[in-house]
């Protein structure tokens, strides 16, 4: 399916979009969130106690900065295979005006050689 360059839309992110970030005074540390998200994570529905909802929202916190970081990495990736198209492609245009040359050098010599064959 071919999709025309105008309807495509880029959606750009800027750091502070991202919940966790505005409230980054909230967020665990580095150990913690690991903790946190694997081993340590609090069972959240129907939950009233005060201690229990903040871990709860402490995990959260954590799994919005894991999500985050995942999609920038897979962003990171898609725009390397998006280099490494645009390079493809640009060669790939050079070798068919490489040819389309050697072609029209190849036929113009056999012409000249066709009509001074007998001098």
């Amino acid at each position: 399916m071919n999709i025309p360059q105008q309807q495509i839309i880029s959606l750009e992110y800027t750091p502070s979009d991202y919940y966790y970030l505005t409230n980054s005074a909230d967020l665990p540390s580095t150990n913690k969130c690991t903790d946190l998200l694997t081993t340590d994570a609090p069972s959240c529905e129907g939950a009233t106690d005060p201690l229990i909802l903040q871990k709860c929202y402490k995990s959260e916190l954590c799994r919005n900065q894991a999500l985050v970081e995942q999609m920038y990495e897979k962003r990171g990736k898609h725009s390397k295979a998006d280099a490494k198209l645009l390079d493809f492609k640009s060669k790939y245009q050079f070798e068919i005006v490489t040819s389309i040359n050697l072609g029209i050098g190849i036929i113009g010599t056999l012409v000249y050689i066709y009509y001074n064959r007998n001098e």
